[in-house]
């Protein structure tokens, strides 16, 4: 996620600071995709009332897909696939990470398929110091060949982790064995691709449900007071992620 000049002030800098029924969250399904986006709910509410004139970034906080849930190893992680947070609300994207990982009552860590960003893995790397999360062990490999899997073990945080090959896991239990995203035979090309070398479990006060059952009344509301259906106000919401993940997210 590249963050471009600010449109407005930024708002709220601590994450915890996103609450309902200020601030809202809807989900969706795409197949098997799960997507979420938060919203601060006035500011929804005036930009329908007003025709839509303002910019988008002025109502929709973050937005996040899930694609890959892990049901026998990543020591049964979610991976968050894409985050994108709307520079002018920050914080939201960490408010998004507690809330999805509440919303599955998982832990939950990075792209293992492609790779992440850096203002992602400075994400990971604050959640990794936060007291809100508590850490669930991953047993990192890669296979370079068709027969042999390299084990990685890391130290620190992004950007000063050191890596550490061996050809053994590090512990017997399969359950926690997790593939690394596309890494090369040299160790030290792991590193740049990598969000978190472990999963993160939220156990701070952030409730998906309830920013979830805020979203559905606000919905109602501005759909009752606008004549306009539920569905049609999460179908704009839904179409705005959408915007908000080509305009911001660049994948470095």
């Amino acid at each position: 996620m590249k963050l471009y000049r600010i449109l407005f002030n930024e708002q709220n800098s601590n994450f915890t600071n996103y609450n309902p029924p200020t601030f809202a969250l809807i989900d969706w399904r795409n197949g098997e995709d799960n997507g979420f986006a938060l919203f601060h709910v006035e500011n929804f509410k005036k930009w329908i009332e007003n025709g839509k004139v303002d910019p988008f970034e002025s109502w929709l906080c973050a937005f996040a897909e899930i694609n890959n849930k892990h049901d026998s190893d990543c020591s049964k992680a979610v991976e968050v696939n894409y985050m994108v947070r709307s520079p002018v609300w920050k914080g939201a994207g960490s408010a998004m990470y507690a809330l999805v990982s509440n919303y599955f009552s998982a832990p939950i860590t990075s792209d293992r398929k492609n790779s992440t960003s850096n203002s992602a893995k400075k994400a990971w790397a604050n959640i990794e110091s936060d007291s809100n999360w508590k850490k669930v062990y991953l047993d990192n490999w890669f296979k370079h060949d068709k027969e042999k899997k390299t084990w990685y073990q890391f130290k620190g945080s992004w950007p000063n982790r050191t890596v550490y090959k061996s050809d053994k896991p590090s512990t017997p239990d399969t359950s926690d064995d997790c593939s690394l995203p596309g890494a090369s035979s040299r160790q030290k090309e792991i590193d740049p691709i990598l969000g978190t070398a472990d999963a993160w479990i939220y156990q701070g006060s952030l409730n998906s449900q309830q920013f979830l059952h805020h979203g559905n009344e606000a919905l109602k509301e501005i759909a009752k007071k606008n004549d306009l259906f539920e569905s049609d106000l999460k179908d704009i919401i839904e179409s705005f992620a959408d915007k908000l993940f080509t305009k911001y997210y660049t994948g470095k």
